[in-house]
């Protein structure tokens, strides 16, 4: 039996999550993200077929990426690019293992088929620079600190979920200055402190680990 949160933390908001709700509007909606009323409504139903826990859990996270684009970016990310990134990033959390910890940055990550080796700690010549990602080598390089100062755990995974993001971008063959909104680097930045802020504050990860196959 799926047992879901009753509400989940976006920003400064507490959503209320109401599941099964299986009279959503429009009608044959699956789930559906309310900014106003801070409200996530998910159905257990699609038509005359009911719907398998795997799907349910990845639309919740769909929803919950619509909460994020509104709360953190000003609602401007596309539907098609909210789907793209739930459905890529229920693969990403079912399959690695991300602990959060500054200790324990993983070697590799698996984003949609492509395994990417981590390198970090990574020294970047240019200044300003801490994360950098080599699509055409599956790489991607973080930095911890710089002259000897390190970073809080929070910066260099807000890095990292933001170097996933433009793997996800590579691996559907998307353009970056093509794609309206998920195409600004700052809009990246700002998605992955939203995506961070969920992974650590509630137990989506726990959730999407108990339905995988």
């Amino acid at each position: 039996m799926l047992i879901l949160p009753k509400t989940i933390k976006i920003g400064s908001f507490v959503y209320k999550i109401l599941f099964p709700c299986d009279n959503i509007e429009p009608e044959g909606m699956v789930g559906l993200h309310e900014y106003h009323s801070a409200t996530i409504k998910l159905s257990k139903v699609d038509g005359s077929s009911t719907r398998t826990d795997q799907k349910i859990v990845q639309t919740l996270l769909h929803e919950i990426l619509h909460g994020i684009d509104a709360i953190y970016c000003g609602t401007i990310l596309e539907e098609s690019t909210i789907g793209m990134l739930a459905s890529a990033w229920f693969q990403i959390l079912i399959d690695n293992d991300f602990k959060f910890d500054i200790d324990n940055i993983p070697k590799k990550v698996k984003v949609c088929g492509i395994t990417y080796t981590v390198i970090s700690p990574y020294t970047f010549t240019e200044l300003g620079t801490t994360a950098g990602i080599d699509n055409p080598n599956a790489t991607i390089r973080l930095s911890v600190g710089i002259n000897g100062t390190k970073f809080c755990t929070e910066f260099v995974f807000v890095n990292l979920i933001g170097s996933i993001i433009s793997a996800i971008l590579s691996s559907y063959s998307i353009d970056m200055e093509d794609r309206e909104g998920i195409g600004d680097t700052k809009v990246i930045n700002t998605l992955a402190n939203g995506l961070y802020q969920i992974f650590t504050e509630s137990n989506l990860i726990e959730i999407i680990k108990k339905v995988r196959c």
